[in-house]
């Protein structure tokens, strides 16, 4: 059998095989002795072709496929072993033999359903974030210049990242701050702005990487050891390092705290002086102004969403096109 497509590759990660717990059934029911040496000598030679399929919980992977390979290189004495990590929920039951990885009918219907399924969502979601679908018309027009104006790095929601947690407070913190557009120096940005002008499409905010120098910061240290504060938002903000400053320009004055409860207490001891969101993204203001509610904008969560399906239609397009 051939290796997988190489265009997946970079989601296959060695993890720890004692890592690996198999919670269906007993492993002895699926295999049996004799088929598991022959194996284990193959992947003594040429070690485990195709990863197994698992997903995170607890500290552990669950297997989802693959119990075979598992055994087998367990027994020929591997410490680590190749793995595709899969969300819960998108993980497909696979059985393999020892000359071959097989599937029934069902899994290999449920692969396709997932595929197309999926392949659906990501042309859609594609399309909504290469247009900035949501975004004011000025910067959809400026992000349309990109390809011909070299400079103009992406918006804000394009160069930051955070965890699915933490998504709703980062996206309230930044406010209107997220339709920023990044550019690369102040003369990028001041050919934008006379773009604009000129085409009468409105105005747009641009950040110029040079001139972002020393940012401003929480001065009032003592603040972070109050119970639920987590830290300062940018904190909780992915990105490469040439960017970091951006981050802290238009993050590092919020605190992050965890619940509303815990932030109307800080906010409250220092005098509402501090701008304060919480992980559901209430937001308080200096003054004390205090904003929250239902929150549906989330551009940081459509990028992660967009990764997330690219990454799963690769993994079922190889196994589209090894089964089906």
């Amino acid at each position: 059998m051939e290796k997988m497509n190489c265009e997946i590759t970079e989601n296959i990660t060695e993890i720890d095989i004692t890592a690996v717990k198999y919670i269906d059934q007993e492993p002895a029911k699926v295999t049996n002795e004799r088929n598991l040496e022959e194996l284990a000598e193959s992947i003594k030679e040429v070690g485990v072709i195709n990863p197994l399929i698992v997903y995170e919980e607890n500290g552990a992977y669950i297997l989802g496929g693959g119990v075979r390979r598992w055994l087998a290189a367990k027994m020929a004495g591997l410490k680590t072993i190749p793995a595709i990590v899969m969300p819960k929920d998108n993980i497909v039951k696979f059985a393999d033999n020892v000359e071959e990885v097989s599937v029934n009918d069902e899994a290999v219907r449920r692969i396709k359903e997932l595929y197309q399924k999926e392949s659906s969502e990501l042309a859609t979601l594609t399309s909504l974030t290469e247009s900035y679908e949501g975004y004011r018309e000025s910067v959809k027009r400026v992000m349309k210049r990109r390809a011909d104006t070299k400079g103009i790095v992406g918006v804000v929601a394009d160069i930051f990242r955070t965890e699915p947690k933490y998504e709703t407070a980062v996206e309230v913190a930044l406010g209107d701050s997220i339709q920023s557009i990044v550019t690369d120096n102040e003369e990028t940005a001041k050919k934008m702005i006379k773009y604009l002008r000129e085409s009468k499409v409105g105005r747009a905010n641009f950040i110029p990487l040079t001139a972002v120098d020393n940012p401003s910061q929480v001065k009032t240290k003592e603040i972070f050891n109050e119970p639920g504060v987590l830290g300062t938002v940018n904190e909780l903000v992915h990105t490469d390092p040439q960017y970091e400053g951006v981050a802290k320009l238009l993050l590092g004055e919020i605190i992050a705290v965890d619940n509303i409860d815990n932030a109307v207490k800080v906010a409250c001891k220092y005098k509402y002086t501090i701008k304060i969101v919480t992980f559901n993204g209430d937001f308080i203001s200096p003054g004390g102004i205090i904003s929250g509610g239902a929150f549906k904008d989330k551009r940081i969560a459509r990028r992660r969403k967009l990764e997330d399906l690219k990454r799963n239609v690769s993994i079922y397009k190889t196994y589209v096109d090894e089964f089906c």
